[in-house]
């Protein structure tokens, strides 16, 4: 997710099963790149997501 950010700051990995998100990404966008924030707010994030088929019961 990282590279697709020409400057991202911070990147806060949480658990899907304990907060119904998976993160929260903090970045600095030059006024000339919106591109960068139409394409992150319009997209379904689907290429983020990898599927955890070995769940514990601590991930809950």
């Amino acid at each position: 997710m990282l590279k697709d950010f020409e400057n991202p700051l911070e990147l806060r990995k949480i658990s899907i099963i304990k907060h119904a998100i998976f993160g929260i990404l903090f970045t600095k966008t030059s006024k000339e790149n919106t591109q960068e924030l139409d394409t992150i707010l319009t997209s379904n994030l689907k290429k983020y997501i990898e599927p955890k088929l070995d769940l514990n019961p601590s991930d809950y």
